[in-house]
């Protein structure tokens, strides 16, 4: 939970900068930065998963490229109300990724690969049975786990103000432990033109 915490800050700080951009050098192109939130699914090997992200991004190189820094997150959890496994398997990524963006008036699409930091939560072995009437609910043993990944990313978004957005998110996270993907539903705040 610590990781999501610092990371909603530090996107929210550089969001909150991404509004007070300064464009004076008017050969160039405006410089946009934003911070996106959403929610979604994705799944890893045999779970199906809730999914959710923040991120920070800005375009650079006179705006025909993209840097983006996110934390991302799945766990299993919503789908094993009435049982299923404990602990609950769950997934997160702290990265930063660069990428190409195409931008029209009323919106972008971009895609984006980097390097990112992956934790989580596996099971272990089979401890034991655990259940009641209507719950049936496997207990295992809890492996933590942390390795590097590669994230990727590829977004469209629609922009019809130019503080605000919606859009749609691909990502996916190759790494030698638990490589996972999904689509996120996004909400999109910041310099957008």
């Amino acid at each position: 939970m610590k990781p999501l915490i610092i990371t909603i800050s530090i996107v929210l700080l550089l969001g909150s900068s991404a509004f007070a951009m300064d464009d004076s050098d008017t050969s160039r192109p405006p410089r946009l930065g934003w911070v996106n939130f959403g929610g979604g699914f994705g799944s890893s090997r045999a779970w199906l998963a809730f999914t959710g992200v923040a991120s920070y991004s800005t375009t650079v190189n006179g705006g025909d490229n993209l840097l983006s820094f996110r934390y991302g997150y799945a766990t299993e959890s919503v789908f094993s109300l009435l049982g299923g496994h404990t602990p609950e398997e769950t997934i997160w990524d702290l990265g930063a990724l660069y990428g190409a963006i195409s931008k029209r008036r009323f919106g972008f699409v971009s895609a984006a690969a980097g390097l990112a930091v992956v934790g989580g939560v596996k099971r272990g072995a089979f401890l034991r049975r655990e259940g009641g009437w209507f719950s049936i609910r496997d207990v295992y043993e809890v492996r933590h786990f942390h390795t590097v990944g590669m994230p990727l990313e590829a977004q469209a978004f629609f922009t019809p103000l130019p503080f605000f957005g919606l859009g749609l998110e691909l990502y996916a996270n190759l790494n030698p432990v638990r490589s996972y993907k999904g689509l996120n539903f996004c909400l999109q705040f910041g310099r957008l033109r």
